[in-house]
């Protein structure tokens, strides 16, 4: 495979190409986060799949200013494509209300930066097989954010642990 044909068609969900900071690898890297694009960049990767999580939603570029990120884009080559919103399911508790405002921000956001996928967390704390979370509060999230997303649509991912035929 030709390194343009692989940097079009393989990313890296962000924070692999970093050390793993304390709260793991499923998580924003932290200060470092701008690194990993000069990162990816070399060793041939087109894209990042960025990473929300309810530690950095404060600190976190996507959610604040995405000019860095812009930028950084432009000057490496490599796009952020999809967002998995982490903080769904470490923040389940705190309410519709507040997932929502936090999605209505991520979603112009992501219209900024260009990325077109969204990832929606349903296992952990949001498992819908563990009783978690019910299929109807899942899908009433859904169908929210749906309703944010209506001038440029994302395409949305389900992670879950339900069976197939269940989801």
């Amino acid at each position: 495979m030709e390194s343009s044909e692989f940097a079009s068609r393989f990313g890296v969900m962000q924070g692999r190409l970093l050390r793993q900071t304390d709260a793991g690898y499923q998580a924003f890297p932290g200060e470092n986060w701008a690194e990993e694009f000069v990162i990816a960049q070399a060793r041939g990767f087109g894209f990042i799949e960025w990473v929300v999580d309810s530690p950095s939603i404060r600190v976190n570029p996507i959610l604040r200013e995405s000019t860095e990120i812009r930028e950084l884009q432009s000057k490496t080559g490599v796009m952020v494509r999809s967002v998995c919103a982490d903080f769904l399911m470490q923040s389940w508790e705190l309410g519709p209300n507040f997932l929502l405002d936090l999605f209505a921000a991520l979603v112009e956001q992501m219209d900024d930066i260009g990325a077109t996928h969204l990832v929606l967390p349903f296992v952990d704390n949001t498992s819908m097989k563990n009783s978690c979370v019910s299929k109807a509060e899942a899908s009433e999230v859904m169908n929210r954010i749906l309703d944010l997303d209506k001038s440029n649509p994302k395409t949305i991912s389900v992670e879950s642990d339900l069976e197939p035929k269940e989801l």
